[in-house]
C-alpha cells in the first residue's frame, strides 16, 4: 500500500547500487494482544489469510514457558547459593 504507515516504515537493503532484500516492520505482539480486530481487519483489507486466533495461543504458550523458565533459573540460582554456603562450611 503506497504511504501507508507500513510502506513508510519499511527499510532497503543495498551494496554496491543492487537491492539486496526489503525489510517491512514485524507485528508488535502486544499491541496484536490488546487489539487483534486492528490486526482482522488489516489483514482482511489486504487479502492476507492469517490465523490471528493460533498466532495469540501460541504467543501465550511461549509466554507462560518464558515465565516457567525464568521461575525454575531462580529456583536454580537459590540452590547454587545455599549449596556454595554449605560447601564453603567444609
Amino acid at each position: 500500500m503506497k504511504g501507508s504507515v507500513a510502506e513508510s516504515c519499511r527499510a532497503t537493503v543495498h551494496r554496491n547500487g543492487v537491492v539486496l532484500a526489503t525489510i517491512a516492520p514485524m507485528i508488535d505482539l502486544k499491541h496484536l494482544r490488546e487489539d487483534p480486530e486492528h490486526y482482522r481487519k488489516g489483514a482482511r483489507l489486504k487479502g492476507i489469510a492469517i490465523d490471528l486466533d493460533r498466532m495469540l495461543e501460541l504467543d501465550e504458550r511461549r509466554r507462560s514457558i518464558v515465565f516457567e523458565q525464568e521461575q525454575l533459573r531462580a529456583e536454580q540460582k537459590k540452590l547454587e547459593k545455599q549449596s556454595g554456603q554449605q560447601i564453603g562450611r567444609l
